[in-house]
């Protein structure tokens, strides 16, 4: 849990995004079975965010040269070497719970 607290108008985490989507600090500090149902080992903006939806060079790469370039350096902000240890069977019984917290009215 954060130190300090704050509402939020969003109820769940979105699932299946690249993982950053998520603030570095924020998605490491979550529990493994949870970082693989919201995250995946892909990525979508810029090292620098400000360079992010400004037309620039690199954002014309295909996914593929995208990923060949940057991830590396994005994906090393993220604590990802608890998910491979992830059983599949774990992942899928915890979402059955995650469904059902889905289903409670706030």
């Amino acid at each position: 849990m954060p130190s300090k607290l704050q509402d939020t108008a969003f109820s769940t985490l979105p699932q299946g995004v690249p993982v950053d989507y998520y603030d570095p600090e924020f998605f490491s500090q979550l529990q493994p079975q949870l970082c693989c149902k919201i995250a995946n080992k892909s990525i979508a903006l810029l090292p620098d965010i400000e360079e992010t939806f400004t037309y620039s060079q690199d954002e014309w790469l295909s996914d593929k040269a995208f990923m060949q370039k940057y991830s590396e350096e994005i994906l090393a902000r993220y604590k990802l070497d608890d998910l491979s240890d992830v059983k599949s069977e774990e992942i899928l019984a915890d979402k059955e719970d995650f469904d059902k917290m889905e289903e409670i009215e706030y």
